[in-house]
C-alpha cells in the first residue's frame, strides 16, 4: 500500500490508497518472485479497509501475471472478501486486458473514471499500455489530458509506466513518448 496525503481546500489531508502490480495467477497458490501475492494482496486490502482515513483507491495496473480470465475475478473476489466499499479507480498495466479490466470492474465498488475531481485538486489516470511491454500515451490520450487539465486545480497525473527514466532496469519499460508526454504537461 502506497498511501498519499495531500492538503484540500479546507487543510483537511485527503488520503486515499494507490495500489499497483498484484500480479495474480489463476490459482490463489500462485507465486511471483517466490511471494503469494494473493495472499499479498489480501493483506494489502484488509489494512486499506480498516484504515477510515482512506477516501478512494486508486489501482494502477498489471492486475495479472498470467492472463487469465480468473485472475480478474480473483482480484474482485478479494475486494469483497475484504469488505472494500471505497471507490476503486483503475488503469492497465502493461500486463492487463482493458476488456477484461472493463468486464470485473464494471459495478461498485469500481469507478471507470479516469478524472477524479475534488475541490481543489485533480487525479488524472492516464492509459499508458501498448502492445509491447513499454508505455505509450496515445495522441488521443494526450489531446484529453490537455483539455480535462483545470488549470484552477494541483494536479496529479498517474499511469503505469514511467514517464522519466530512473537508471534502472524498469526503464526498458517505461514510456517511450516522453517528449510527447511532458509537451503536455508543460503546457
Amino acid at each position: 500500500m502506497n498511501p498519499f496525503s495531500v492538503k484540500t481546500v479546507v487543510d483537511k489531508p485527503l488520503v486515499f490508497a494507490q495500489i499497483s502490480d498484484s500480479h495474480l495467477f489463476a490459482e490463489v497458490e500462485g507465486l511471483h518472485h517466490g511471494h503469494n501475492v494473493f495472499a499479498n494482496l489480501t493483506s494489502v486490502l484488509t489494512n486499506i479497509s480498516v484504515n477510515k482515513d482512506i477516501s478512494f483507491i486508486v489501482f494502477t495496473g498489471d492486475l495479472t501475471q498470467d492472463h487469465s480470465e480468473q485472475s480478474y475475478q480473483l482480484f474482485v473476489d478479494c475486494v469483497n472478501y475484504c469488505n472494500i466499499k471505497l471507490p476503486i479507480y483503475f488503469l492497465a498495466g502493461n500486463h492487463d486486458e482493458i476488456t477484461l479490466l472493463d468486464k470485473y470492474f464494471s459495478s461498485p465498488p469500481f469507478n471507470s473514471n479516469k478524472v477524479i475531481n475534488l475541490a481543489a485538486w485533480q487525479l488524472q489516470l492516464i492509459d499508458s499500455k501498448s502492445d509491447t511491454p513499454a508505455g505509450y500515451v496515445s495522441k488521443e490520450s494526450l489531446l484529453a489530458l490537455s483539455r480535462t487539465i483545470d488549470p484552477n486545480k494541483h494536479q496529479v497525473v498517474m499511469m503505469h509506466h514511467n514517464p522519466i527514466d530512473v537508471g534502472y532496469f524498469i526503464d526498458k519499460h517505461g514510456l517511450k513518448n516522453q517528449e510527447d508526454f511532458w509537451c503536455v504537461m508543460n503546457q
